[in-house]
């Protein structure tokens, strides 16, 4: 079961790639350390920013939106290794703000 698991993030990732209108720009597929967390991201902002407008174009307008010092808290919540529903979450809460 655990196989499948690391498996179905691969082939999501492989998926992403193939239906990105821009393909130069690939998602970062997130290995999980030991304690089941994914690793930290090595991507730098505009990095982030390319990967959230291919592959989360909503979420990535609502950003847009956002003032630069908000933005790097997006970023820094990226950066951790968090999944997209966290980055949403975050992006939310800094609208609301």
């Amino acid at each position: 079961m655990q196989a499948w698991a690391a498996d179905t993030g691969y082939l999501d990732a492989l998926k992403a790639e193939a239906e990105s209108d821009n393909p130069t720009v690939a998602p970062t597929f997130q290995a999980q350390d030991d304690d089941g967390r994914p690793p930290p991201r090595t991507d730098d902002q505009p990095q982030m920013e390319s990967w959230l407008k291919a592959n989360y174009i909503g979420s990535y307008v609502f950003y847009k939106k956002l003032s630069e010092p908000k933005r790097r808290a997006v970023y820094r919540v990226y950066r951790s290794g968090a999944e997209i529903t966290k980055i949403r979450e975050k992006i939310n809460e800094l609208l609301k703000q």
